[in-house]
């Protein structure tokens, strides 16, 4: 048989076969594939540092680098790196994103000096933020950003609003432990 005869003939069986008269929706459940991705303490594409032993590396998104549970008082706690593309979005669009997440307003560019300050490691400035919103008693941050030589390194630590502050020599020692080649 010729094949220009047996194209039109089995697209007539396929549609013959279909169900026109069906009015049912049908609704098909699958289930997402879970990550058994583990953050790891070797270097990360030229990126290391040194965490506490007492913090639990938690499987991470293909954005992050790293992920950590940290053990605290009265709550979990919780800290994350990664990088992004050039500038990040830059300062003001991301420390915005952050008053956001805490349900607080967005601030102008003139505000970030005072909201800032910066602490001192091997890689040079990082420039850090703790963001915390009292009706919130459930999350603060402490944020740390680097400017690398084509990205931007954030270390946002979440914490309980009356950890955070408790919890912040660990997370700076910890920000002045990261090591990256520029």
């Amino acid at each position: 048989m010729p094949l220009k005869y047996l194209v039109p003939i089995l697209l007539s069986v396929c549609l013959a076969s279909c169900n026109y008269s069906s009015k049912d929706v049908r609704v098909y459940k699958v289930k997402k594939k879970q990550s058994s991705q583990v953050t790891k303490p070797e270097p990360v594409s030229g990126i290391n540092w040194e965490a506490p032993e007492s913090w639990t590396p938690k499987a991470v998104s293909s954005m992050h680098l790293a992920a950590f549970d940290i053990p605290v008082e009265g709550g979990n706690a919780s800290l994350s790196i990664m990088t992004l593309a050039g500038d990040g979005g830059g300062m003001l669009l991301n420390v915005n994103r952050w008053l956001n997440q805490l349900d607080l307003a967005p601030v102008e560019e003139g505000a970030l000096p005072g909201m800032s300050k910066q602490i001192e490691s091997i890689n040079g400035p990082f420039t850090v933020f703790t963001i915390k919103n009292p009706t919130k008693p459930e999350g603060a941050f402490n944020v740390a950003v680097v400017q690398m030589a084509e990205q931007t390194l954030f270390v946002k630590m979440v914490a309980p609003l009356q950890e955070i502050d408790t919890l912040w020599p660990v997370f700076e020692t910890f920000c002045q432990s990261i090591k990256f080649e520029r």
